[in-house]
């Protein structure tokens, strides 16, 4: 953010978009949050509000820096407003974690808890999922066809390594699907893990194998349709039945799986949960534990750059 507030002139307007309650960055800081948090969000200056035409905006009299700055849209266009995805995640991003935890402990049409330890009930209760959504992947031709079958199911998780991290998941899909050995296959789905200016293709890029011919090329969405490469010419790149909570972030999945592991797993917070469940559109499971959640909803992060304070002393001032 620095880096980009230093290279904009000084007459640019900066609009920042995104969801305060989600992960907060890679690198240090809480640049959204912090400004969010210090500012009065959806509470207009009356000058503002006159000059806008629209009736029933909120006013305030006590005027800060951010006044007019901070709008927070409050309708969800990705699940129904009285689904339970959208209860849950209403309760999560409150920090509420003894309602979190009692509304999966009850029975909802769009969300499931699976609580069976060890990888063989693993296996048994992914099994049929992945055969369902990506069993006739392979045998699309149209790219199109074959992207929206992906995007029915993903199996996300908190971590990479370990039996229930996301290269075991994927291997899972992969033994589940037939495609064990096999190196390049149709229906194949890869995440790009680097930039690649030259090719158009960045770090998150989601690409699937199909047969182009007599040969198999990755294709990737474009703006102006589907763009495809030879698997030989991809930048570094992994298998992405499954991902991380953190690749997933800006995607949509209609049925996504929270696969937590069973061992204690720090980085399991509040926005790692909350990021999770909001990726799905239609359906959400959790393969876990209702303990797991309550512990998770209890520990938010916590980032200390020096902005929040920063701020507060501004406004104060």
């Amino acid at each position: 953010t620095a880096r980009l507030l230093d290279a904009l002139p000084e007459h640019a307007a900066l609009v920042l978009l995104g969801d305060r309650n989600q992960l907060a960055s890679v690198e240090a800081g809480a640049v959204l949050a912090n400004l969010c948090h210090e500012a009065a969000v959806n509470a207009f200056s009356p000058g503002f509000t006159a000059d806008a035409g629209v009736p029933g905006l909120p006013v305030t009299e006590v005027a800060t820096p951010l006044t007019d700055h901070v709008v927070e849209l409050r309708m969800s266009y990705r699940f129904r407003g009285d689904s339970g995805i959208s209860a849950l995640a209403a309760f999560i991003r409150d920090g509420d974690a003894d309602r979190a935890a009692a509304l999966l402990e009850l029975e909802h049409d769009d969300l499931e808890v699976k609580t069976r330890p060890g990888p063989t009930a693993l296996a048994a209760d992914l099994k049929p999922l992945l055969r369902g959504s990506f069993g006739k992947l392979g045998k699309e031709t149209a790219p199109g066809r074959a992207f929206e079958a992906l995007g029915t199911l993903r199996l996300l998780s908190p971590i990479r390594q370990g039996p229930r991290g996301t290269e075991a998941l994927n291997r899972l899909a992969q033994e589940t699907l037939g495609q064990v050995g096999e190196v390049w296959y149709a229906g194949r789905p890869v995440m790009i893990l680097e930039n690649d200016y030259n090719l158009g293709l960045f770090n998150g890029d989601v690409g699937i194998a199909l047969p182009a011919g007599p040969e198999l090329r990755v294709f990737f969405p474009g703006p102006e349709g589907f763009v495809s490469f030879s698997p030989a010419r991809l930048p570094r790149f992994e298998t992405c039945y499954a991902m991380t909570v953190h690749k997933s972030q800006g995607s949509e999945f209609g049925h996504t799986v929270l696969v937590l592991p069973e061992e204690p797993c720090p980085i399991l917070g509040r926005e790692l949960l909350y990021t999770a469940l909001t990726r799905a559109k239609k359906q959400f499971s959790l393969i876990g534990t209702t303990d797991q959640v309550r512990t998770a909803v209890q520990r938010p992060a916590r980032r200390d750059s020096g902005l929040e304070e920063m701020l507060a002393r501004r406004f104060q001032a």
